[in-house]
């Protein structure tokens, strides 16, 4: 009997494949498991003649369909049996055969071999097909590419749906061919199609991890389009036209500026350039966004124009810009490019995370996705710090984790060492810094609540300035965690902030602080959002310029007893998380003119009245830009003092009648401003505010429990 033939288009593919993820070339999956609730007819009782048969050896997903044409024939009514194609070795094929099959997949049955071998033939051709449905008279077979099973199953069992006698005889000889559908007519770039394109080309030297992502993009563009691009080093050679990844000598990237990266149509092709590895992938991604809003649209994508994402020097200045800082805690299950994005809209342009060195794969997706999302990293790597420098006599394991000076901030040395290892980090500094010009070798000093044991001698005045005149470092940190259970603030906060800030001043060395953000052990609370705020404005008074959240994500430690941080144990975001990320934005929005002054001292104010963990030593009194400061109620205020190298003003202000969840009334603070000053631009909760001094030279704010600001002094 002469078949008949139906060729059916049709079916819309969403791209959800992204550059870096593993996959095929193949379109999205359809689950078969979660295609329910397609047939909506009334069941009624079909005698069906038919057994559905999958391969002994067949995938998921053909088991799968098998199990969903099963469950949706049974809806109808149908009694139906689910059998594999297995016979006794030496048997009869044809003896195990059921008068009528209903095939799934590849099978011993030869009717199953030829739909099978043409969806197979056909994966990597924008002619490729999505499934067939056939019969011979007999049987009927269904083949699909992979994740189409589903779309197979569900097309049938509406056409059963729709006809339920077709259970109850045989079927007509037909086929069925379900051409896919790509979401782009094209993508043609200064007006060539990517099909003349003869592939794209890649620097020598990049890793496994990379060429993988430049496969990824191979399979974004066929997904895409239809088209395959095969990948290539750049000295494979060939003349032709590419997408050419990592050129970094193409002066027309570079006319844009300081990049991060530039994506360069032109009649000879199309440049995906970073200014490292980095940016290459940056630049990757970019162009698979671009392709994934063009899908969205339907039609041909044109790119005609130059696109380019600009970084300010400044910004990517390593020590002139303010760090704000989260302790991630590196597990397994910090694996997803949401988590980095998630730490960016937290307001974090920094994080300090620990990993294994040897998890290539694993670090490499760090370095993209801090990349993509503009962080800087703090690597903290068992093998490359203090520890395990002595214990390979002395030997420096590189601390890349695997190259690029984009992502790469510096390394964590030590934590919170004694004095007795200073002369050893001194001589790991040195190398270190000869090494890898530009990055910083980062040391976290303990708190002066730490026993003489801890810190290698009785005077934590010592333990600080013996750090500073034998590492010679060129940035400190410092944490200290005042807040304890009962809402009570542990002495000596401000003498160790003191410490640290007047040591740093004199030898012209920022500073950063780790702030408390988590509780831990019994007697350390977990903090409020004012408890959190109250702590960063606290050493913004004495001129820190990064903040360190301890910690961002919580941690599994077997000898401390951790609450759950920003981010809690099972990946979801507290009330902290939320804070933070108000905290930061208003942090944001005046921490660039933060930096352009330089600390001067700080001071307290109505000291007579101050609680206990607000005195210490070495108080400003040179601030001449302020005549008089008067509180509500003689509240105690913590000031600090700044200049730029104009001879301009800056001051920040923190309220600290108590703790910072005490719950007190809010006081005002009246500033009398010395001859010549105009008034303050007040940055308070995320504002700026122009406050013009009154016929006195006073202005007027208003401050609530714990809170502080900073303001600019301008002049007439």
């Amino acid at each position: 009997m002469k078949k008949s033939l139906l060729i059916l288009s049709a079916a819309a593919l969403i791209i959800c494949i992204l550059i870096g993820c593993s996959n095929t070339g193949t379109p999205a999956v359809t689950d078969p498991q979660t295609v329910t609730g397609q047939i909506e007819t009334d069941p009624v009782s079909v005698e069906c003649i038919y057994t559905i048969v999958r391969g002994q050896k067949a995938s998921e997903e053909e088991i799968g369909a098998a199990a969903q044409l099963a469950k949706l024939f049974r809806e109808l009514g149908a009694d139906v049996e689910v059998v594999d194609d297995w016979y006794a070795r030496g048997g009869d094929l044809e003896a195990s055969r059921h008068e009528n099959e209903i095939l799934i997949g590849k099978t011993n049955r030869s009717e199953s071999a030829a739909p099978c071998d043409k969806i197979g033939q056909n994966t990597e051709s924008r002619e490729m097909l999505d499934y067939i449905l056939s019969s011979d008279g007999e049987d009927y077979i269904i083949a699909a590419a992979d994740g189409f099973y589903g779309d197979a199953v569900e097309f049938f069992a509406g056409m059963i749906s729709d006809d339920p006698s077709m259970l109850s005889k045989t079927p007509k000889e037909l086929i069925l061919e379900h051409k896919h559908d790509f979401p782009l007519e094209d993508i043609v770039i200064c007006g060539v199609s990517v099909a003349e394109y003869d592939g794209i080309a890649y620097r020598d030297d990049y890793s496994a991890e990379m060429m993988r992502d430049i496969s990824g993009l191979s399979d974004f563009v066929f997904n895409s389009c239809g088209y395959r691009l095969k990948t290539q080093k750049k000295s494979q050679g060939g003349a032709g036209r590419f997408i050419t990844v990592g050129e970094r000598t193409d002066a027309d990237v570079k006319s844009g500026g300081e990049f991060s990266y530039g994506l360069i149509p032109s009649e000879s092709g199309l440049v995906l350039e970073g200014k490292d590895v980095w940016g290459d992938w940056c630049a990757m991604d970019k162009l698979c966004e671009t392709i994934k809003a063009g899908c969205e649209n339907g039609g041909a994508l044109s790119i005609n124009e130059p696109i380019r994402r600009i970084t300010d020097p400044a910004k990517d200045d390593r020590l002139g810009n303010f760090q704000l800082a989260g302790w991630v805690i590196a597990a397994d299950d910090m694996s997803n490019e949401e988590q980095f994005a998630e730490i960016a809209d937290c307001g974090f342009n920094q994080i300090i995370i620990h990993t294994d060195r040897k998890n290539t794969e694993l670090n490499h997706n760090y370095c993209k996705w801090m990349a993509k999302y503009q962080l800087r990293g703090i690597w903290s790597v068992s093998e490359t710090n203090l520890w395990g420098w002595l214990n390979d006599d002395r030997k420096f394991v590189s601390p890349h984790i695997v190259g690029g000076d984009s992502v790469t901030w510096g390394h964590m040395i030590a934590d919170e060492p004694s004095m007795k290892y200073y002369g050893d980090i001194a001589e790991l500094c040195k190398e270190y810094e000869t090494l890898f010009e530009g990055k910083v070798p980062h040391v976290n000093l303990l708190p002066n609540y730490a026993n003489s044991l801890q810190l290698g001698t009785s005077s934590y005045q010592e333990y600080v300035d013996e750090f500073i005149k034998i590492v010679q470092p060129k940035y400190l940190s410092m944490d200290f965690y005042p807040l304890h259970v009962g809402q009570k603030i542990a002495d000596n906060y401000f003498v160790n902030l003191e410490i640290i800030s007047t040591a740093c001043r004199k030898n012209n060395i920022p500073f950063a602080y780790y702030i408390q953000s988590v509780s831990f052990n019994t007697g350390v609370m977990t903090p409020t959002e004012q408890g959190m705020r109250w702590q960063i404005y606290n050493s913004l008074a004495f001129g820190a310029m990064g903040i360190e959240y301890f910690t961002y994500r919580t941690p599994n430690s077997g000898t401390e007893s951790f609450k759950n941080a920003l981010i809690a144990r099972d990946n979801t975001k507290t009330d902290r998380w939320y804070a933070a990320q108000k905290i930061n934005a208003e942090l944001a929005a005046f921490t660039d003119v933060y930096m352009k002054y330089n600390h001067l001292g700080s001071w307290g104010v109505n000291m007579q009245n101050a609680p206990s963990f607000f005195y210490f030593s070495n108080q400003y009194g040179g601030f001449d830009a302020i005549e008089n400061i008067s509180v509500t109620g003689d509240k105690s205020l913590l000031m600090g003092g700044f200049e730029d190298d104009n001879g301009n003003n800056a001051f920040v202000c923190v309220n600290n009648s108590s703790g910072p969840d005490k719950r007190t009334e809010d006081i005002d603070v009246t500033v009398r401003l010395a001859s010549g000053c105009k008034g303050i631009t007040l940055y308070q909760s995320g504002k700026a505010t122009e406050l013009t001094a009154d016929s006195t030279g006073n202005v007027t704010f208003t401050l609530s429990c714990g809170e502080g600001i900073f303001a600019e002094i301008t002049r007439k």
